[in-house]
Formats: C-alpha cells, structure tokens, sequence
C-alpha cells in the first residue's frame, strides 16, 4: 500500500522516462513560442516593406501624371478629383498631401475618415520615408521633392499609408500558432515517449540482469543486451569486465573461508581430543596435563596465526614492514621443524647451512604460513609414501628457502604459469598456493616453481639480501 509520503516523493521525484518527456515537451514548447514570435516580426517586417512599395508606386504615379508645376493649379479645385480618379482611391486606403517650398500644408486628400496629420514639415532634398502620428494611428509616408528645382519654387509631396497595429497583425496568426501549438506538443510527447523507452531499454536490461545475478551460483552468465552502439558497448564490456572480477573474488572468498575453517577446524579437533583423552583417564600425571596444555596453547597459536595471515592479505596492504629487531634464519627454522612435521603428519628434513648466521627482518608470522602452506600442499597432493625436505641455501646476493618433495610434481604448463602469473583467476591449484604467491608478495618475495629431474615439485622461496 503506497502511502501518502511516498506517493509525494514519486511527484516531486518523477522518473528518468518523466524526465525526459517533460524536457523534450518543455523544449518543444519553447521553439513553438520563438518561431510564432519569429513569424510575427517577419510578418510586420513583411507588411512594412508592402506598405513601403505601394508607397513608391503611389508617388510613381502620381509623378508620371504629367503635372509639372504645381503651382500652376492655382487653387487645387480640381486636383482632388484628378487624384482620386487616377489612383483609385477610393480602393486604397492612401494619403496625399502637398507642401509648398517653406514646408506648410498647401494641398491635402478631404475625406473624414483620416487621422488629422502634422500641417508642417521639414523639407528635404531626396526621397525619404518617414513615420507619422496620427490621433488614432500610426502611418508610414514617403516625402519627395518635386517641382521647379531652377526657379526654387519646390513643392513637397507626401503619400502616406495607415500601419495596422501589431495586434492587428498577429491575430492572424493566433489560430494558426495554436493549431500548430497543439500538434507539435503531441507529436513532442509521443516523441518523447518512444525516445525514452528507446533510450532506457539497455537500463532496463542492465538492471534486470544484475537482479537476476545469483551470487550463490557458481557460474554467472554474461550480460548481452541485444542492441549495440558505441557507448552502449563498452558499458556492456565493462560491466562483462567487473562480472568476471566479482566472480574471480567471490570464488576466492569461498576457497578462502573453506581453507580458514580447514585451518580453524584442524587445531580444534586436535584441542577436543587431547581435552577428552585427558579427561577419560583419572590418573594423569602433571607432566600429562602439562603436555596437553601444551599443545593445545600450540594450536592457538596456530589459529591466531592464521587468522593473522589472513588479515594480513587485506588487498589494501601491498606490504608489510619489517621488524624492528632481526633473528637467526637457520635457527628460526630449526625451531618450527616440529610445528611443520605435525602439519605434514610426519616428521621431514631440514637442511641448513653450518657457516655464519642468516640474520633476517621478514614478518616471521607470515613466513611461518607461507612455508606451512607450501607443506600442507605436498601433505594434500601426494600419497603417504611422499617425503618433504625444507633446506636453506645463500649465497652473496640472495638466500632461498626450498621447500622439496619426491611427489607426482605439477604439468609443465602449470608450472610455466605460477612463474609467471600471481593472477586470481589461476585455479587448477587451489587456494594455498594462490595464498603463498600472496604472502609473498606482501613480504616482497618471490616464489619459483620447477619440477625435480628425479621427480617431484620443488618451490624456492627467493630472498633478497
């Protein structure tokens, strides 16, 4: 049920379609208004360069009618009826008037149906239009000298025609500006209406294919719209692009709590056995109990640094800093042999070298699970017969930590592969290895795979000096 809150956030917060329906109408609205105002300035324009041209061939004929002096028509008596017969002006709505030299009114159409106009005017030496204002109207003239130029006696003719006024002028556009009004608003909203389902179809379909994204499947379909264009495309390849690296991370976040519980699980079904073993018999020595405790303080310590680990391969951190005091590599290892011999079920060897100490800054938490991960992949790998070695080899630019076995060893192209790539789409190995190559990066490191002549995988861990 919609309430009255939300049916106001949906009005004053209307859809991307509303959105552009109301633009393109608000757009179209906007060039209706300016092309009739547009036409109307053209139509006035139009109508004034009319009245302008009549104007002209008004004065032409009246000038064509022979009548050379004015001033030889004494009183004018008959020149009213000439004019009015000659230009038939009784169809055109024109005024004539005459001025003499001085520029004062000396001859003038009758008719009561005119404006009374100015008696004076100021003379002039060429052609020359000019408006003139009337009690009611608004006229255009035309001004000529004509007469004796040699003898100064110039007269001064006149004809001017009425100028509607604008509103006159425009209602005949009122209906037309209106009828077009009216379908270029339709058309703009059928228009706009196809345009904007048109333009949100790849929305939509981005949209419902995310809500339709299973992140609980293991394999996600990739987008395909059915439509192409040049943006369009690359939102789709991009969104194709970020499908793979969700999957690539969810799939890792999936091996990555598998192996975390893996590694949580082991410690605690050790701690309950040794608890319940303990507690099954009644005559348990102190050296019993303290065994025990022991190894169970053990198991938490290898719990937490797991958990450490993992926290450590936060993809924000690039790298770890060193630690402040450095210990004795050689013996370090000799003092995690039993620690590795328990998490690959039987004791191993490890080589060391007897001359000068290997003094070592590394994070040697994070050292311990790299070596330990590369161990559980050789327990996890191979059958029980397999042996694994750890041995420790320098010379003056680097030191290695190799980590050996007499196992099945890897495929060749595999190999070429882990050397060459820490991506996390590499999968045919599982989560461990995938979590040293990580491990040693943060601790900017470099793991080589090669596999042993006489069979078996071998992973050095290179170590600048």
């Amino acid at each position: 049920m919609v309430t009255g809150s939300e049916a106001m956030n949906r009005f004053w917060k209307p859809s991307l379609q509303t959105r552009l329906v109301l633009v393109i109408w608000t757009l179209t609205t906007i060039s209706t208004f300016t092309a009739a105002l547009l036409s109307g300035y053209l139509l006035i324009q139009t109508h004034l360069e009319s009245v302008r041209a009549q104007l002209q061939a008004t004065a032409t004929s009246l000038i064509s009618l022979g009548i050379s002096d004015f001033e030889e028509l004494k009183d004018f008596e008959h020149l009213n009826e000439f004019i009015e017969n000659a230009l038939q002006m009784e169809r055109i709505d024109k005024i004539i008037r005459i001025y003499d030299i001085t520029g004062r009114l000396a001859y003038s159409t009758v008719g009561s149906e005119y404006d009374s106009l100015p008696t004076m005017i100021s003379p002039v030496t060429k052609p020359k239009f000019l408006a003139v204002s009337g009690r009611q109207n608004l006229y255009e003239s035309l001004i000529l000298p004509y007469g004796k130029q040699k003898s100064k006696r110039t007269f001064f003719l006149q004809v001017a025609i009425r100028l509607p006024k604008y509103v006159e002028i425009l209602e005949s556009l009122i209906w037309p500006s209106i009828i077009l009004f009216t379908l270029l608003s339709l058309t703009s909203l059928v228009a706009a209406h196809l345009l904007g389902r048109r333009l949100l179809r790849p929305v939509r379909g981005i949209a419902r294919y995310l809500r339709k994204l299973d992140f609980t499947q293991k394999h996600w379909p990739a987008l395909e719209l059915g439509m192409s264009g040049q943006y369009l495309d690359e939102i789709v390849q991009g969104i194709n692009i970020l499908r793979q690296k969700t999957q690539a991370s969810m799939e890792q976040l999936r091996k990555m709590s598998r192996y975390v519980a893996h590694e949580i699980r082991t410690p605690l079904t050790i701690i309950q056995g040794e608890a319940e073993t303990v507690l099954s018999k009644r005559n348990q020595t102190f050296e019993d109990y303290e065994r025990i405790v022991r190894s169970s303080l053990e198991e938490v310590s290898r719990m937490s640094d797991v958990i450490s680990a993992v926290m450590a391969l936060d993809g924000r951190k690039k790298s770890i800093e060193p630690v402040a005091k450095p210990y004795d590599l050689t013996r370090w290892l000799l003092q995690h042999k039993e620690r590795w011999g328990k998490t690959f079920g039987k004791p191993l060897v490890i080589q060391v070298p007897d001359n000068a100490p290997l003094m070592s800054r590394l994070e040697p938490k994070l050292l311990i699970q790299l070596i330990d991960n590369l161990v559980r992949n050789v327990r996890d790998h191979t059958t029980k017969e397999t042996s694994c070695h750890i041995a420790l080899t320098r010379d003056d630019t680097l030191a290695k930590i190799s980590v050996t076995d007499d196992g099945p060893g890897m495929p060749s192209l595999l190999i070429e592969q882990l050397n060459h790539t820490t991506d996390e789409s590499l999968q045919p190995i599982g989560v461990g290895i995938h979590l040293c190559q990580r491990i040693a990066e943060v601790l900017k490191l470099r793991l080589e795979f090669t596999n042993r002549p006489k069979g078996g995988l071998e992973v050095s861990i290179i170590i600048p000096l």
